[in-house]
């Protein structure tokens, strides 16, 4: 619920300038990132110029960032006070509404191709809601979008043929995480207590719980990210009763097994990356059993 506004003056050719914020931010269970933008200029001139939004565990070797390209210009002092129309000032063609996923896909994508991780990995994603209008989407390091330290918003002068410098003035409203990821989950648990007479009595227990169970009080982020199974069993045994009782012999036994296994929904060591979808980069069967044996 706030807005900045950025101004430049003869920004060079193919450089950028932007502010940034410290943070400590979970945006695993969002789907999408959403901000509005206005640009306007002197001539109010569509100028070919773009703004971004960098997010990453740092702003230099580890981030994501979405660019919106060519920023189309518009007047505020065309908008009746009395009849305002927001999108006259707020076009849909410069604001961000780009699904989280579409950054896990260009991170994936760099690893299946086997690109090298310092070096810029972009890639164009069209908008799914506005014909002709797309994203750069570009990827360094190894961001993770479930510990978000820095946010970086900034406004660019592209590359181009004139090489010219550019003066603009650009406000951003409201960067947002937008809607959530419902998936639900489930959990179960059970319990078993046997007498064997006066033999034995054996208690047997069970749980699971996977992806996505929370209870009412917990909030998104704090729901399981992993599914979870359990068992085990455990008896008290009277081996004594298996011998004659003129023997006097006590030989009590205490016999105990526990098993429990985790298998993460998200990959350790990418952790905003689905565990499904690293193994699917893996080249064969053997690699990727071998990887789902090492994380769970």
């Amino acid at each position: 619920e706030q807005s900045m506004s950025l101004s430049v003056k003869n920004l060079r050719d193919g450089d950028s300038r932007a502010v940034f914020k410290n943070t400590n931010l979970d945006l695993q269970f969002y789907k999408r990132l959403r901000m509005f933008v206005h640009m306007e200029n002197d001539l109010n001139e569509n100028d070919k110029v773009s703004a971004f939004i960098r997010l990453g565990t740092d702003l230099t070797d580890n981030y994501y960032e979405v660019e919106v390209k060519e920023l189309k210009a518009t007047d505020p002092g065309s908008v009746s006070k009395t009849t305002p129309e927001p999108e006259k000032v707020w076009p849909q063609e410069n604001e961000f509404d780009v699904p989280f996923n579409e950054l896990r896909r260009v991170k994936t994508e760099r690893d299946r191709v086997a690109a090298a991780l310092t070096v810029p990995y972009t890639i164009e994603v069209p908008d799914e809601t506005i014909a002709g209008k797309s994203y750069k989407i570009t990827v360094v390091g190894r961001p993770d979008l479930s510990a978000v330290m820095a946010v970086m918003i900034g406004m660019r002068n592209p590359k181009s043929a004139d090489e010219q410098p550019k003066s603009f003035k650009i406000w951003v409203d409201e960067l947002r995480a937008h809607d959530f990821d419902q998936t639900s989950g489930g959990a179960a648990v059970g319990k078993l207590n046997l007498k064997l007479a006066d033999f034995a009595t054996v208690q047997v227990t069970g749980g699971f719980r996977n992806f996505g169970f929370g209870g009412v009080q917990d909030k998104i982020s704090q729901r399981a990210r992993e599914t979870t199974t359990e068992y085990g069993i455990a008896a008290n045994i009277q081996l004594d009763k298996l011998l004659p009782e003129k023997w006097g012999i006590k030989l009590p036994m205490y016999v105990t097994y526990d098993h429990r296994n985790i298998k993460p929904h998200f990959n350790p060591l990418d952790p905003d990356v689905p565990l499904e979808t690293s193994l699917q980069n893996l080249p064969d069967a053997a690699r990727r059993d071998a990887y789902r044996k090492l994380v769970e």
